[in-house]
């Protein structure tokens, strides 16, 4: 049980479980989507599961609106994802639609449309701020990563895991929980990375393939990041930004950048990291929080319509970068004193 947990909201959460599991077990179609800008859980937990309906006997195929990171492209299934384009309307009509690690139908991007037109939804997802959107919803901020959940269903449903959602399921509970460093990493999470690695996974391999073989490119990009910091609020807040030039004059995007809100939180003091990019040419930015136990992320993202979890949580706003920083790291400031 999870800090904060009650034996009541246990209950509720087995009962959506099971729901959620009654579901998966009567469909002959699935669209397993997962969110805009993909990072490791989403990619890993909706190949996991993917691979496990097929092999249930289940059409299963996963949709992402964006491509997948670089990282994550060596995972089994990752060639196979479709676009949102790529699918056919009746298919999409006569499918089970399961949306994982999905705080919201709009972070869905381009997906959306197939997830509203499907004959049944499901919302597996652990983020605290998930109104459940779903025909089915199980959310469980308790876990570690979506991943923790497509193990349980599995148990739930007795299927066996295979290769692929092997694979996919360390990736998706190595990168959410910050390689086993994060607060929400619980001797569950632990106990299931030893169950995946007895099953064969090679946490060497997986982890040099996510963290390591990076091109010239992201070297570069994470050093105008890094030459980016600014430090305020006595050393409590650091913050670091990139701008749309910084992607383009990089040849990368924002895909390179998803470990680099945790940077400023590798600094002594530091009790809030605010790592600060633009997106779409420079109309809108995207702030990702990293936070110490006690300050809590997502209610400071929720000021500014986002959310997450306690120690990791994410907003955008629309307005430039030169717009965005100032402004948040002010709110950042009132927020840590205790102000608004």
């Amino acid at each position: 049980m999870s800090d904060g947990a009650t034996p009541a909201d246990v209950v509720i959460s087995e009962e959506a479980l099971r729901g959620v599991a009654a579901e998966l077990r009567v469909a002959k179609k699935a669209l397993v989507l997962a969110h805009i800008r993909p990072d490791g859980d989403a990619v890993g937990s909706a190949l996991a599961l993917v691979s496990l309906l097929r092999a249930a006997g289940g059409d299963a195929r996963a949709v992402l609106a964006d491509k997948v990171p670089r990282q994550y492209s060596f995972l089994d299934g990752a060639e196979d994802i479709l676009s949102p384009s790529g699918v056919k309307p009746a298919f999409a009509r006569d499918a089970l639609a399961v949306a994982i690690d999905t705080s919201s139908p709009e972070r869905l991007g381009d997906a959306r449309a197939l997830f509203d037109s499907a004959a049944r939804t499901v919302n597996i997802d652990h983020h605290a701020s998930n109104p459940g959107f779903a025909d089915a919803d199980w959310i469980d901020p308790s876990a570690a990563a979506a991943g923790e959940m497509v193990r349980r269903l599995a148990r739930e449903l007795d299927w066996p895991l295979t290769p692929a959602a092997r694979d996919g399921l360390y990736v998706a509970i190595m990168t959410d929980s910050g390689r086993f460093t994060y607060g929400n990493t619980t001797a569950g999470t632990l106990e299931l990375a030893a169950e995946l690695v007895r099953a064969g996974a090679r946490p060497d391999i997986l982890a040099e393939r996510v963290y390591g073989e990076k091109p010239v490119a992201e070297w570069e990009l994470e050093a105008r990041a890094r030459a980016s910091l600014k430090v305020e609020a006595g050393g409590r807040v650091a913050s670091i930004a990139l701008a749309i030039r910084d992607f383009r004059e990089t040849r990368t995007t924002p895909a390179a950048a998803s470990e680099f809100a945790s940077l400023p939180r590798l600094l002594a003091g530091v009790d809030l990291a605010l790592f600060f990019y633009e997106i779409e040419g420079g109309k809108r930015t995207k702030v990702g929080f990293r936070s110490v136990r006690g300050v809590d992320s997502n209610a400071l993202a929720g000021r500014f319509d986002g959310g997450g979890h306690a120690q990791a949580a994410g907003c955008t706003v629309d307005a430039p970068l030169a717009e965005v920083r100032p402004l948040v790291i002010a709110e950042a400031k009132r927020f840590l004193e205790g102000e608004g």
